[in-house]
């Protein structure tokens, strides 16, 4: 199950996914993340699980994702993980299961999303190569016996003692010859890696997946995985230089899952390797010069994940090994469309931390995302130049010895030997100085007898800790107003010994509260509550429209930590009330729940994360839908959400919304949950002009006079 993350952003992008959900959701659109591949060959310390965690701040302030290395236990006290024996056992090398969830949790706390690394082409057994361990989760226990391994795998030819006859049918990709290779073909088999991955995102945390050598099965079962699976990202290891090869593989999964650029990566190689021959870094597209690999295709550069070097290729006995100039390198993926990932071994030498630090800043400043047009404006041997168009500007990246002067309206960000990077906004990211901006924060679950603020924007910390005493308004809330905010406003909330998490990138007037349970680190999560009635007055209720006709509906449910709430799966059976609603109502201490109904067999709706108030879902999607009469009447004490119209939608150039309460503010987010607008307003009828805005789905937040937020969505042709 995915993890409730504590930035306003992440809050959106949960109620973004919550209206909006697709089969290929694996392929984030526009995608503006940066990953870290957060470990080496045999990087024990530098990723064990409690290093990480204390590293997750510095993480998070700089990557989107983390990819981590296999978690599984495979028997063995120093092995990176890549011959697995159990599944549903997660202590290893790198540290215990607990101490993995914590790990989790902290970087989600700090916006980072963990990407699990699933190895299921192969298996080792318990005491030799074919005693598979059977493991029970979720009541279930799953078994493999010789006929989970496919009928050519080389197991058949050794002199054993034991039988060792694979009964599975033929392989559907490459043989691996150091474990058993599994027959995918299997629906036992299938059944198993589908528990296992509900297991790793349902009570491990983990939020997507880098499937260990694709190569060894046909990409049609990471298509079967990823549907049952609906994680946040999925991307495929296809080791191979050849462009047709790895598109092929993508094809194959039906476009449900990335894939890491090989094909670039040995573009770069041949670029740096052997000094300079900078057109090795473009490929003709038919029409222009674009960046070598996946991302020189307009279609497939959202599914290429762009690197340097990683745990394999960068082994010093690799001849794939990167040993080129490092910099000018991570300044060719950072610049480009795709989503780069940094490796920990370049990220943790000082010889480039500060500068690849540097790389993202200038790279998130313009808005580059995964589709990003990008026109290369130079190519020689000595010369590289490309212009990539973001969300929020442009950006200039020159690698190469041969000089080049960017244009005067272009800044300098960062630059080093041999490469510079340039940008140029549309708008300020940054608010204007001298902005007031009123926080509050409802003093529940913590019951803390004072509380104090402490806070930071863009130009450093505004006090010393533990920062000022908030104004007791009564009813347990507590209020503040900074009246001179830089930039972004960062806050920890704490009563001089106790604190909460970090609050960051505040823009506006705002409302918290705490969960009801601390984190592993001591401190309180925060959430984002309604100004207007704060947590107090409404109970979270959940309810579901069975438009599936599924005999039983059944909920299923967890809170912020991974403790269940309505029992083991499939949860608890649900009564219909009227017309196929079902509704659970949850304890008035339940302050925010994760939600799945299901049918108790072979259907469910994805993962409903983030509730903190009354919500109704609908059919097999569970798109979020407004509450009909029949779940309203019996709310108690609910009050009825602000109800919008917006029109005409599809929209070429106004759009107006006729809201049921005085509107005060309205936000236009794209979808992958960049704030692209904002208009102030009053009154009850609004028009607002979105014709500068590219075609696409965006999504409306409105907020009323009494502090609401409703979220509406239209299409912009």
């Amino acid at each position: 199950m995915k993890k409730f993350y504590n930035t306003q952003k992440l809050f959106l992008l949960f109620i973004l996914f919550s209206f909006f959900s697709s089969a290929k959701s694996q392929v984030p659109s526009q995608s503006t993340d940066v990953m870290l591949q957060g470990f080496g060959w045999d990087s024990y310390e530098v990723s064990k699980w409690t290093t990480l965690t204390s590293m997750a701040p510095e993480i998070g302030q700089n990557f989107d994702l983390i990819w981590l290395p296999p978690s599984g236990n495979d028997l063995t006290d120093y092995s990176m993980g890549y011959l697995p024996v159990f599944y549903f056992d997660q202590n290893s090398s790198f540290g215990t299961e607990d101490e993995l969830k914590t790990l989790i949790r902290t970087l989600n706390d700090n916006g980072t999303k963990a990407i699990a690394d699933i190895v299921i082409n192969h298996r080792n057994g318990e005491t030799n190569w074919v005693d598979f361990p059977p493991e029970t989760y979720n009541g279930t226990t799953w078994s493999w016996g010789l006929e989970a391994i496919c009928a050519d795998d080389e197991v058949k030819y050794q002199n054993l003692s034991y039988p060792h006859t694979p009964a599975g049918n033929p392989d559907t990709g490459e043989n691996y010859g150091a474990a058993r290779d599994v027959d995918h073909t299997n629906a036992n088999i299938q059944n198993t890696i589908k528990a296992y991955l509900n297991f790793m995102k349902n009570e491990i945390g983990y939020d997507g997946w880098r499937y260990d050598m694709v190569k060894g099965y046909a990409g049609s079962y990471t298509e079967m995985y990823n549907n049952s699976a609906n994680a946040y990202l999925s991307v495929g290891e296809y080791w191979d230089a050849n462009y047709d090869y790895v598109t092929g593989w993508i094809n194959a999964t039906n476009a449900t899952s990335m894939a890491f650029d090989f094909p670039a990566k040995y573009a770069i190689n041949s670029a740096f390797n052997n000094g300079y021959n900078l057109t090795e870094l473009t490929w003709w597209n038919g029409t222009e010069n674009q960046p070598a690999g996946l991302i020189h295709n307009d279609y497939y550069k959202k599914f290429a994940i762009t690197f340097v070097d990683n745990h394999d290729t960068g082994r010093t006995d690799n001849p794939s090994r990167f040993t080129g100039n490092v910099l000018a390198a991570y300044a060719f993926i950072l610049s480009g469309p795709g989503i780069p990932c940094v490796w920990m071994n370049h990220w943790n030498d000082v010889t480039y931390k500060t500068k690849i630090n540097e790389l993202i800043a200038a790279r998130k400043l313009a808005g580059i995302h995964s589709e990003s047009n990008i026109t290369v404006n130079q190519s020689a041997p000595d010369i590289y130049v490309a212009t990539t168009t973001g969300n929020n500007g442009s950006l200039i990246v020159k690698i190469g010895t041969a000089s080049y002067n960017a244009p005067a309206d272009y800044t300098l960000q960062t630059s080093g030997p041999d490469y510079a990077v340039w940008t140029k906004t549309a708008t300020s990211p940054q608010q204007a100085s001298s902005a007031a901006i009123t926080v509050r924060f409802f003093n529940n679950s913590t019951a803390w007898n004072n509380v104090n603020v402490y806070a930071w924007d863009d130009t450093g910390a505004l006090d010393t800790w533990p920062g000022t005493a908030m104004t007791d308004e009564g009813n347990n809330w507590y209020t503040y107003t900074f009246s001179n905010v830089t930039g972004y406003l960062n806050v920890v909330f704490n009563n001089g010994t106790e604190q909460t998490t970090d609050v960051k990138n505040i823009s506006a007037d705002a409302c918290f509260s705490t969960l009801d349970t601390k984190n592993g680190d001591g401190k309180w999560p925060h959430i984002q509550v309604s100004c207007s009635d704060g947590i107090t007055t409404e109970p979270v209720s959940v309810a579901y429209q069975n438009t599936g006709n599924w005999p039983t509906v059944n909920i299923y449910t967890w809170d912020a930590y991974g403790t269940t709430l309505t029992g083991s799966w499939p949860g608890t059976p649900l009564t219909e009330l009227q017309d196929g609603w079902y509704r659970y109502d949850f304890d008035a201490s339940v302050k925010h729940v994760n939600v799945i109904f299901n049918n108790g067999s072979d259907a469910q709706t994805p993962d409903i994360t983030g509730v903190t108030s009354t919500s109704c879902y609908s059919g097999i999607n569970a798109d979020y839908v407004e509450c009909p009469p029949i779940i309203t009447s019996i709310a108690k004490e609910d009050k009825a959400a602000n109800r919008l119209e917006i029109f005409p939608n599809p929209v070429k150039n106004f759009i107006q919304i006729l809201s049921s309460q005085p509107i005060e503010k309205v936000s236009i987010a794209s979808i992958n949950g960049n704030i692209v607008a904002i208009f102030e307003a009053n009154g009850d009828n609004t028009r607002f002009d979105v014709s500068h805005l590219t075609p696409g789905l965006y999504f409306l937040i409105v907020r009323d006079v009494t502090g609401k937020e409703t979220i509406g969505r239209f299409i912009k042709q």
